[in-house]
């Protein structure tokens, strides 16, 4: 591998430096506890709201197809 070129656009010298060093095991607590409550927000909140929604357009489809079987095809000009 060649040596870092510091005419290169976009080089960095600091980037080298931040990335030997060690994250904090406290960051990786941070990062894994906010992943989790995420994970829980998602699929134990907001997935059952999506499977009501879902539920509620069936039932509306549902009814807007027997009523339309119940009054016969709409009439031409209504």
């Amino acid at each position: 591998m060649s040596e870092p070129n510091e005419d290169l656009p976009g080089y960095n010298p600091d980037a080298r430096a931040a990335r030997a060093k060690r994250i904090p095991i406290w960051r990786w607590v941070l990062w894994e506890v906010t992943l989790v409550m995420g994970m829980l927000v998602f699929y134990v909140g907001l997935t059952p709201i999506w499977i009501g929604l879902r539920g509620a357009a069936w039932v509306a489809e549902f009814r807007s197809r027997r009523r339309r079987a119940r009054n016969g095809p709409p009439r031409p000009g209504s």
